[in-house]
């Protein structure tokens, strides 16, 4: 008795109102009862097929920036991130998308191949056995964030940039173009 007045008696089932589909005792309000007969199919439910109703899943939408822009990040060494900023304040209303668009620009200008070999370090092996694609890596590449917003149009200049110099990502193009591009001491 916990002394605050008259406590309950009686089935516990009854006492909550589940009447005769639950037995007897608090361990059966833990189990749901089962249904009596599997309900027919819906009509509608009929009328998808299968393989539609099993496909593959619908992937998100690339996340947009304010007004229809595309966020991109490039990641870039620190050596690369400085000049770019020094360059970015030179001039009033240049900015880091801005930038990027010069630098691919003048990429494509100056042989975009030859720009993408230049820029290629491989790591040092026995020349037996050739360095694979996760191995390599590019002048200009490193850990710093560099954020652009992208149009749409702009967006697919830059991935067919990447798919025409085979590189595995955006990230990479970006870097080494701004590598090249930028003044100062090149990585």
């Amino acid at each position: 008795m916990s002394g605050l007045g008259q406590e309950p008696q009686g089935d516990t089932a009854e006492l909550f109102g589940l009447g005769q589909q639950r037995a007897a005792g608090t361990g059966s309000l833990l189990r749901r009862p089962r249904p009596a007969a599997a309900p027919a199919a819906a009509p509608a439910a009929a009328a998808v097929p299968p393989a539609a109703a099993a496909g593959p899943p619908v992937k998100a939408p690339a996340r947009r920036a304010q007004g229809g822009m595309t966020r991109v990040v490039v990641y870039v060494s620190q050596n690369v991130a400085d000049r770019l900023d020094r360059y970015r304040r030179a001039e009033r209303g240049r900015t880091n998308t801005t930038v990027l668009l010069e630098a691919l620009e003048a990429a494509v200008k100056n042989d975009l191949q030859e720009t993408v070999s230049r820029a290629e370090v491989a790591p040092a092996g026995s020349g037996l056995f050739p360095s694979t694609t996760a191995q390599v890596r590019y002048r200009g590449g490193g850990p710093v964030q560099v954020q652009v917003k992208l149009s749409g149009p702009q967006l697919e200049v830059f991935d067919r940039l990447v798919a025409e110099v085979f590189l595995p990502d955006r990230t990479k193009l970006g870097a080494l173009a701004l590598n090249a591009f930028l003044p100062g001491r090149k990585d």
